[in-house]
């Protein structure tokens, strides 16, 4: 059923067409998680950091740019199981919805077409680790008088506030090499420096040693097909130092890492951690091919890294 593009004048509030669909949206289960989850994919494939090796995507050109607002549409589709509208990019609780998505915060375009129609309006700030995600009835008034060369306007300042906010203040989850750029860039390029995807991989599980490291953040540091290889690699190079990378795809490593008091890996993705022999001095200890480790600090012996349990 198509619903009614009769627009509410501007002094009124009541829109029962925008309710509903701000209705079907807040029912939905784990909202926030989805949509930061929807935009960390989206922005990690058109990225595409194994094949380029890009994780800003602020320095993309424009039609990059573009192309991830469709991404966000499809992705959004998916994980929502809205289907394709007739009018517009979806049709929700019986309401033509249009998809728009922007990296400059209230700079979403609207195009003529979308005049009377429900807009899902969708931001993100990579660099931040921030998203937005509203919903607004498109009216003539809404919109600033003049637009760009394809006639489509953005939301006047003065009109912000006839924007229905499922999500304000979001928190994207993280890019690892960005928010690593954003903390330290010098150690970004020395990551990035190697000469080998082995000699980044290497770098990278040193950097982020006691730290979970993404697959994502592993494909764009290798670059190359089969950036896992290096890390279960790296482990030769890294064993020498005391380091094991513990892999979120194997039950008994993730059990090490719990057992240290650390934070457990998940499927596709690595715990890197440097280890001492445990002096049994009540800091957690895992038990690894018979012997007790415990994470190293400063004043412990240096150790050979202990093999890990392939299970």
């Amino acid at each position: 059923m198509t619903a009614s593009l009769t627009v509410p004048s501007p002094a009124s509030h009541e829109d029962p067409g925008l309710d509903e669909v701000v209705a079907w949206f807040t029912s939905q289960p784990d909202l926030q998680k989805r949509f930061g989850s929807v935009i960390r994919q989206a922005v990690d494939e058109v990225l595409d950091g194994r094949r380029t090796g890009r994780y800003d995507i602020t320095g993309v050109d424009q039609p990059v740019k573009t192309f991830l607002g469709t991404k966000v549409e499809i992705i959004t589709r998916f994980e929502f199981d809205l289907g394709y509208g007739d009018l517009m990019d979806y049709t929700i609780a019986g309401h033509p919805v249009d998809a728009k998505f922007t990296l400059n915060r209230f700079e979403w375009q609207i195009p003529h077409h979308a005049m009377g129609h429900i807009c899902l309006l969708i931001n993100a700030d990579d660099k931040a680790g921030t998203f937005a995600v509203g919903l607004v009835r498109v009216t003539p008034e809404l919109l600033r008088t003049r637009g760009n060369q394809d006639k489509k306007r953005v939301i006047a300042a003065g009109q912000r506030s006839a924007i229905r906010w499922l999500v304000q203040n979001g928190t994207l989850p993280e890019n690892q090499l960005l928010a690593l750029a954003k903390a330290d860039g010098p150690a970004v390029d020395e990551i990035l420096r190697g000469k080998s995807g082995q000699d980044r991989i290497n770098a990278l599980m040193r950097r982020f040693a006691g730290r979970i490291v993404l697959g994502t953040t592993v494909d764009t540091v290798a670059c190359q097909r089969d950036s896992s290889k290096r890390v279960r690699d790296s482990r030769k190079d890294l064993a020498k130092d005391g380091i094991v990378v513990l892999s979120g795809d194997r039950r008994a490593q993730r059990a090490i890492a719990e057992a240290l008091g650390l934070p457990v890996p998940q499927r596709s993705s690595w715990l890197p951690v440097r280890l001492a022999p445990s002096l049994g001095d009540g800091r957690p200890a895992a038990a690894i091919n018979g012997s007790e480790y415990t994470v190293w600090q400063t004043g412990d012996a240096q150790a050979i890294a202990p093999e890990l349990p392939d299970k």
